[in-house]
């Protein structure tokens, strides 16, 4: 990028209307502020950045720096190069994470991988993100839609299929950054989510509606790798702000135990039930999931900055013109 853009280009990109709204670029330039930290560069402006990011006081040591990391893929691509039973193990592993906070959920597992692996042919080799496993989950709920917009009684698949389009879309989710870095005698993950004037992505295919729930999925990526974030372990209530936005309609009622339970209630079942996991960590421990909004100061209240703290957000020509030079 620096041998692209020379002083007459850049001084042209960044006249009075930015020319790329992409924000993956302004993305790229923050992943090669991360790279100058690991070099173990002393800028101010790289390590006030650094610390905002990572929402750290100490000023941390970076070891790995990863950009638009296909995680859970590759993650599954190494269990698949040993056992031959490596890739069933990891989709077994994956389900038990995302169903057993349910009624009986240890079961259902078992049984979702016993009639999706017959679904695939009698193999289940493949990674869960794959048009036929998704082929196979519709198979398997073929009037999910119908009981979403309609009162049920039969919670359970609701919930189920829930849990089965999320491990699905966990496998499909990448972070724009992964930061791997140590303080002290701790080493920990922190992923971000780079915004300029896209919001939070909204996923169609769960249970039959939309939901905003692009966080929630990242977060979920980093429990299942890392361990139940620590931010969760102190306050329960923070998950609540990884909540989808509610539905404008709460038609749905869900006899549960005797009581009657929203539409929105069920997303916040769903979303506590897998975060609050106590799932293990191998020496790594989660720092969670951050938005950094990018912005340009000639649009910077249209962009929607509010709701982001302010050491979150970074300014584009501030960065462009710092990591250029």
């Amino acid at each position: 990028m620096k041998a692209y853009l020379n002083e007459k280009k850049l001084e042209d990109y960044l006249g009075r209307k930015l020319v790329c709204r992409e924000e993956r670029q302004f993305a790229l330039f923050l992943y090669l502020a991360f790279l100058e930290k690991k070099k173990g560069s002393s800028d101010p402006w790289i390590t006030k950045r650094v610390k905002s990011c990572l929402e750290e006081e100490h000023d941390p040591i970076i070891e790995e720096v990863y950009y638009e990391a296909t995680l859970m893929r590759d993650y599954f691509a190494g269990c698949k190069k040993g056992s031959g039973s490596g890739a069933e193990e990891f989709n077994r592993g994956l389900l038990h994470f995302c169903l057993d906070f349910l009624p009986c959920g240890k079961e259902r597992a078992d049984k979702c991988i016993e009639e999706l692996t017959e679904g695939c042919g009698g193999r289940m080799d493949c990674h869960l993100g794959t048009k036929k496993i998704k082929d196979a989950i519709k198979k398997r709920y073929p009037n999910i839609k119908a009981m979403m917009k309609n009162e049920t009684e039969d919670v359970p698949q609701l919930y189920e299929k829930a849990c089965l389009d999320i491990a699905r879309m966990m496998m499909n989710a990448t972070p724009d950054l992964l930061v791997i870095y140590r303080i002290g005698g701790e080493r920990y993950a922190k992923a971000l989510e780079c915004k300029y004037q896209s919001g939070q992505g909204t996923y169609e295919d769960v249970v039959g509606v939309g939901i905003k729930m692009q966080y929630f999925i990242q977060e979920c990526v980093m429990s299942f790798l890392f361990g139940k974030n620590d931010l969760f372990r102190k306050n329960e209530k923070i998950i609540e702000e990884k909540l989808p936005k509610k539905p404008k309609k709460a038609t749905l009622w869900c006899d549960e135990n005797g009581s009657t339970t929203r539409r929105d209630r069920f997303w916040e079942n769903v979303y506590k039930g897998i975060l609050n996991q106590e799932t293990a960590s191998e020496g790594i421990r989660n720092k969670g999931v951050s938005e950094i909004k990018f912005f340009d100061k000639e649009d910077s209240e249209a962009n929607g900055n509010k709701g982001v703290e302010k050491s979150k957000r970074i300014g584009i020509r501030e960065l462009l013109k710092h990591m250029y030079t």
